[in-house]
């Protein structure tokens, strides 16, 4: 069996170990697109991102990987939807990094960082221009829109900055201890008319797509 790497920042000595683990697997990293295109006419399995060029070569293809979560971008493929091709992706690992992102952002806009940021960039030291523009986290409320892996794992972030965290899901999971309610998706309106900060972590499928309209920005406090 041959499997394509395609994932340029994969660690040499990490393959390595993989091929000594699996001496019967053929595993290819290709780093460039024009090399990907040659490799994938006869791989097996795909670890990468997948184009219309790289479907259009394959020939053996039973089995692609994404390295990210989001399917969406690969269901979008031209012809991929319609193949027997096995689709699986890295649900899981990134939820941590994603939520750490989602908190860096609200403290971002809190704490005003991108003015202070461009106001060193002047050489400017004026923190009365601030004094009166923070906004205290505790006590605020964080809606969270999905809560998976990512809206599990911002939820328990936004909880330990003092923030009450409520949540819409399409399949409600028994309220966790950071959350202070979990609500289905008939509620979604009552979740965003209290949410200081809303954050969605749904995947974007047809039914998620447009969800949140003018409509329900206009909702928010």
């Amino acid at each position: 069996m041959k499997v394509l790497n395609g994932v340029f920042d994969e660690d040499e000595a990490y393959i390595r170990d993989l091929s000594a683990a699996f001496p019967e697997i053929d595993i290819v990293t290709a780093t460039t697109p024009e090399d990907q295109k040659l490799h994938i006419r006869d791989a097996e399995v795909f670890h990468g991102f997948l184009t219309e060029e790289l479907l259009a070569e394959a020939r053996q293809l039973r089995w692609f990987h994404l390295p990210g979560a989001g399917i969406d971008g690969t269901l979008e493929v031209p012809g991929f939807a319609e193949s027997d091709i096995i689709l699986t992706s890295a649900r899981g690992p990134h939820a941590p990094s994603m939520a750490n992102h989602a908190m860096a952002m609200v403290l971002n806009l809190a704490h005003k960082w991108h003015d202070f940021f461009l106001h060193e960039q002047e050489r400017t030291w004026d923190p009365w221009h601030y004094v009166w523009q923070y906004l205290d986290l505790d006590g605020r409320i964080m809606g969270i829109l999905a809560l998976g892996d990512v809206g599990m794992a911002l939820s328990r972030r936004a909880h330990g900055f003092g923030m009450k965290v409520y949540a819409v899901d399409k399949h409600p999971k028994p309220d966790m201890t950071e959350v202070e309610a979990t609500w289905g998706l008939d509620r979604l309106d009552e979740m965003v008319s209290i949410s200081d900060w809303l954050v969605v972590a749904a995947p974007l499928t047809q039914g998620t797509r447009g969800l949140i309209d003018r409509r329900r920005l206009e909702l928010l406090p």
